[in-house]
């Protein structure tokens, strides 16, 4: 589909200079299935980490971007590797913070607690956020400075958290329990 809209837009759009390509945290752990059974790289992640020996929808996007901006010399790419996003974005099906409202919202409405639906090494690993806002003005900077052409870059706040914090605080907002891996706890 990426390549069948770059196919219709590169050749019939001669003011289109830059294109930004936003993927993501995947590029560096791998898609979700494989999260904890291979190698995987920990943050702090860096743009010149290589690519994992594992078959990623990101790397795929990547290439085709490569592949199709050859083929005009004028225009100019970059890539925008955001982390777990946090902050308002209205039109993002991936706004995991409002997604995670609804799914404690429904729970508290049902009675039931919040529960982690992952696995352990996904409740203690250490993620890095990305706030929405910081992504944003990256982007920008990306299309109007010369220096970010044609050139890969992460996108983090810095923010580290696990979810099993996470998971506690989100639920005290909603005053319900949560249930972590195999247990039950109250919130306070």
């Amino acid at each position: 589909m990426f390549r069948n809209v770059l196919h219709a837009v590169i050749p019939h759009v001669p003011n289109l200079k830059h294109i930004c390509l936003q993927i993501g945290i995947k590029h560096f752990t791998g898609p979700f299935e494989t999260f904890g059974k291979i190698e995987y790289h920990t943050p702090p992640f860096t743009e010149d980490m290589s690519r994992l020996n594992v078959p990623n929808f990101y790397y795929t996007l990547e290439d085709i971007l490569f592949e199709e901006a050859k083929k005009r010399e004028d225009l100019t790419w970059s890539i925008h590797r955001p982390s777990t996003i946090f902050g308002f974005s209205p039109y993002s099906l991936m706004n995991i913070i409002g997604a995670l409202c609804v799914y404690a919202a429904i729970c508290k409405h049902e009675g039931f607690p919040l529960k982690f639906r992952g696995n352990k090494e996904s409740w203690e690993y250490s993620y890095v956020a990305s706030d929405a806002d910081l992504i944003a003005e990256q982007q920008i900077w990306a299309v109007m400075d010369p220096n970010a052409r044609n050139e890969a870059f992460n996108c983090s706040n810095g923010d580290v958290f696990k979810w099993k914090h996470l998971w506690k605080d989100l639920a005290g907002q909603f005053g319900i329990g949560i249930m972590g891996l195999r247990r039950v706890r109250k919130l306070a």
